[in-house]
């Protein structure tokens, strides 16, 4: 049997695109991100919901601008009083588009979003869920449980807004403190414990600053993340490098197993190489 992380092996990037106006989504199909979420929260304001919704159904009903990547629709949540309009056309979508679900605290928030997407005569969909508040966070295996749910994403921001912390070291190269590593953490080993995919984001102060954003991203692979989001195209290179281990470096730890004679291999080498490859498994 395929598991989550292995059907979304290869979804390294997802490249959010706002649809407040026809400026973006047009260049969707020269994209090199893995994946596409057409955004209805927060880049678009309040008199524009209608018409990015109009465009969300438009593109993803287009095989030629979806491209073979995968597809997600960021609708508001339930707290919006909006979330129905947007499952009204995400139900006008074909059935592999998937939903992701902001600001989620519980896991009846899928059930009451799965009975409205039935309601409007649509299928059931695949949840990627955004957890960006501490009430999220102590909810995570229960909402990480649930079969819709493929994907989970540590909204950064909302939740040291919430909390009240600090969100950035002083370098802007990564977060302060424990604070804001321990929840990345939490996520990470939830949704390995449930086999669902985990991303996190790119964006920190010096987002032009490659280097920096690089080290970011990587602060994200070592705690376990398969992901990111991207919330400029500039920044897709750089996850592909930087969110998982180089084909060397998985080369070499293959070889590093498959040696004949182990004992030439250092115990700690040994280990190092089965945390890459279990990192790596699928894909």
């Amino acid at each position: 049997m395929t598991s989550i992380r292995e059907t979304f092996g290869t979804l390294r990037s997802i490249l959010e695109v706002p649809l407040k106006t026809d400026r973006f989504w047009p260049k969707i199909p020269g994209s090199t991100a893995d994946a596409i979420m057409l955004d209805l929260e927060d880049s678009v304001p309040a008199a524009q919901k209608d018409a990015a919704r109009t465009r969300a159904v438009r593109i993803c009903n287009d095989p030629a601008l979806i491209a073979g990547k995968h597809m997600f629709i960021r609708v508001n949540g339930h707290q919006s009083g909006l979330l129905d309009q947007d499952l009204a056309a995400v139900a006008a979508c074909p059935p592999e588009v998937m939903i992701c679900y902001p600001k989620i605290e519980h896991e009846d928030e899928i059930s009451r979003m799965t009975a409205q997407l039935l309601q409007h005569g649509g299928p059931a969909r695949r949840i990627y869920v955004m957890v960006e508040s501490p009430r999220g966070v102590s909810q995570l295996d229960a909402i990480l449980s649930r079969p819709e749910v493929v994907g989970v994403h540590f909204g950064y921001t909302d939740y040291a807004s919430e909390v009240g912390c600090a969100l950035f070291d002083d370098e802007g190269s990564d977060f302060r403190g424990i604070a804001m590593k321990m929840p990345r953490a939490r996520i990470a080993a939830a949704a390995a414990e449930h086999d669902v995919f985990a991303t996190g984001g790119s964006l920190i102060p010096a987002f032009r600053d490659t280097e920096r954003v690089a080290a970011f991203l990587r602060a994200w692979r070592d705690d376990g993340y398969t992901g990111s989001i991207a919330m400029i195209p500039s920044h897709v290179p750089l996850i592909h490098d930087n969110i998982r281990h180089t084909a060397p470096e998985i080369a070499e730890a293959r070889d590093r197993l498959d040696n004949a004679d182990q004992a030439e291999v250092p115990f700690i080498a040994r280990k190092l190489a089965e945390l890459i490859l279990r990192q790596h498994r699928g894909y």
